[in-house]
């Protein structure tokens, strides 16, 4: 437990150590400073998607967006499928409780 307990502590220093080099260094804004923006906004600029950290900014940002709108229409998608389903469910028991109306007479 000691050896996870330092290796907790080590981690921890290293992350403070890092927060603290961006913030004296960095000339990205702050809300971008997590691995998945960061990695984003290298790969653009690398990538030659964007000439600058602006544009690369931009991209991400754009990115983001899409991914929301996806997960919009995805969400609709599975609202509209239930109620077919059960449309569909509702009209598939009226036909057998007519059936069996029918045959019980």
């Amino acid at each position: 437990m000691k050896k996870y307990h330092n290796r907790l502590i080590e981690i921890e220093n290293k992350v403070e150590q890092n927060i603290n080099m961006l913030q004296k260094d960095s000339i990205l804004p702050k809300a971008y400073w997590n691995s998945f923006a960061i990695n984003k906004i290298i790969e653009y600029l690398i990538n030659l998607r964007a000439d600058s950290l602006k544009e690369a900014i931009n991209l991400f940002e754009n990115g983001l967006r899409y991914i929301e709108q996806i997960e919009k229409l995805d969400t609709m998608h599975k609202n509209i499928m239930g109620k077919l389903y059960k449309v569909k469910y509702s009209a598939r028991s009226s036909q057998i409780a007519s059936w069996i109306n029918f045959l019980s007479k």
